[in-house]
């Protein structure tokens, strides 16, 4: 898949657009997947490694980071190659098989490249599940740039560089850019690079912490009248 895509945005002399990008998390913005990894996570820690662990702290943070956070905060005993792999097994086929998309994601995606904003995934997941689900879901061609925590050299959310590093692929400034997120490490990423942050809390997803988010909605309908908001398009989900 081409991550880097440029196209043409240039826009018409004095006449400066005050959005410039909009990028959305994967996990439980596109796709509908924190559900289903807290679940497979839970039996993980709690029933084979019998970790007294609250699964909602770990959310947003990628595998490396989990691990890290389990050495910090339990008596975890097996390495983090292990843990990994094991973590792994239990996501196996979700993302080509169980997860759903976003409503009216594709029509989203469609308007805003319409009026000159191009879009991004921004991931602490890993390139090759990123991939399935734009293939899955017919995607490719509606997006202009995608970033993975093993896409760069670099550390993932809640640190800003894969925001800095997806508006560096466009060329744009991120301080001009929309992210949306859905984890409170995903915010943090997103505010600390400057970008205007969504948070996105659909009642279906676990509790988390937005509070450092420019804003909250509950449901697609609300995402998208909040981004046709900032950015100036009209459409319905």
């Amino acid at each position: 898949m081409n991550t880097h895509k440029r196209i043409d945005y240039r826009e018409d002399a004095g006449h400066e657009r005050a959005v410039t990008a909009v990028f959305f998390d994967v996990d439980g913005v596109v796709v509908d997947s924190v559900v289903h990894k807290s679940a497979s996570l839970a039996d993980l820690l709690v029933d084979d490694l019998g970790l007294d662990v609250a699964v909602d702290n770990l959310i947003g943070l990628n595998r490396r980071d989990k691990y890290d956070y389990l050495r910090k905060t339990t008596d975890v005993d097996i390495s983090a190659e292990e843990f990994i792999r094991q973590y792994e097994a239990t996501l196996d086929g979700l993302y080509a098989r169980d997860v759903t998309l976003l409503d009216g994601f594709p029509a989203l995606l469609r308007d805003l490249r319409t009026v000159g904003i191009p879009v991004g995934l921004v991931s602490a997941g890993r390139m090759a599940q990123v991939e399935t689900v734009v293939e899955r879901f017919d995607l490719e061609e509606l997006l202009d740039t995608v970033v993975t925590a093993d896409s760069i050299d670099g550390k993932s959310k809640p640190h800003p560089d894969l925001y800095e590093r997806a508006a560096a692929t466009l060329g744009i400034r991120v301080d001009r850019s929309i992210a949306v997120e859905d984890s409170e490490y995903g915010v943090l990423a997103a505010t600390r690079a400057g970008a205007y942050c969504i948070g996105y809390a659909p009642p279906a997803n676990p509790v988390q912490e937005l509070g450092a988010a420019n804003e909250v909605v509950e449901g697609p309908a609300e995402l998208r009248q909040a981004i046709d908001v900032r950015v100036g398009i009209d459409g319905d989900v």
